[in-house]
């Protein structure tokens, strides 16, 4: 939310922006030799290209970790850029990529082995709409897209999220926040709603690790409705030069 934020440097308060929205950019390199090369171009042309363009305030960068039994068979994309909008017209935040992509490649600046295979933004949803800004604490996120399979449900679905599932995730697992999104424009057959979890435990794994032993719990107790079913999910962990504290706009 904007509200001051102290710069320790000088002393003076700085304003931090509003997050009205987020693009989740999920990518990779396509060749396993260039990978260096192209990490190494991300920090120093694309992310700042990316913030610099107006499209965001600020661009976090994250690695998908491999090292837990959420991550289900190969995703494709290997790393994750989360992009935050301040803005309130978020068509204009994503014409405004559209039409610089062009330009980029035309001028050198997009790495030949760079491949996006998919871009979603999401708005705030519900009780739990607030992020909180980017911080160099974080240790990861637990991104897990979710849905009720039944339309009849759907308002006891987010009522049990909101009041009863996410409350008791945060009371029992240690994790430092949560937020809930919804696409900005919903696919068919696709999930719409995303749950982001902030994990600041010294062991990531182990943090996660609590939370699926929650969730078995609750399931043996019954205490999961058969409306609610995870989707896509996956954990990210911050990596190379901007990490989770992100490149923000000068």
């Amino acid at each position: 939310m904007d509200g001051p934020k102290s710069d320790e440097c000088s002393g003076k308060e700085l304003w931090m922006p509003k997050t009205n929205a987020l693009t989740l950019i999920l990518s990779r390199c396509g060749l396993p030799t260039k990978q260096t090369e192209w990490d190494t171009w991300y920090d120093d042309v694309h992310l700042p290209d990316l913030v610099n363009s107006g499209a965001f305030w600020t661009a976090s960068r994250w690695t998908v970790t491999n090292s837990n039994q959420l991550i289900y068979p190969r995703l494709g994309f290997t790393h994750l850029t989360l992009g935050e909008i301040d803005a309130e017209d978020l068509e204009a935040s994503e014409e405004t990529l559209a039409a610089l992509e062009p330009e980029w490649r035309i001028s050198g600046r997009l790495h030949p082995n760079h491949f996006v295979d998919d871009m979603v933004t999401l708005k705030p949803f519900g009780r739990w709409s607030d992020k909180g800004e980017p911080s160099p604490d974080t240790r990861g996120l637990w991104v897990i897209f979710n849905r009720c399979n039944d339309p009849a449900k759907v308002d006891e679905w987010h009522e049990w999220l909101d009041d009863v599932h996410l409350p008791e995730c945060l009371e029992l697992s240690g994790f430092h926040g949560v937020s809930r999104w919804i696409r900005v424009r919903p696919e068919p057959h696709l999930p719409s709603y995303c749950v982001i979890y902030d994990v600041r435990d010294a062991s990531m794994d182990e943090g996660i690790q609590r939370i699926v032993d929650l969730n078995r719990s609750w399931e043996a107790e019954g205490k999961i409705p058969d409306y609610h079913a995870g989707s896509l999910g996956f954990v990210i962990e911050p990596t190379d030069r901007w990490g989770a504290a992100g490149y923000s706009r000068p």
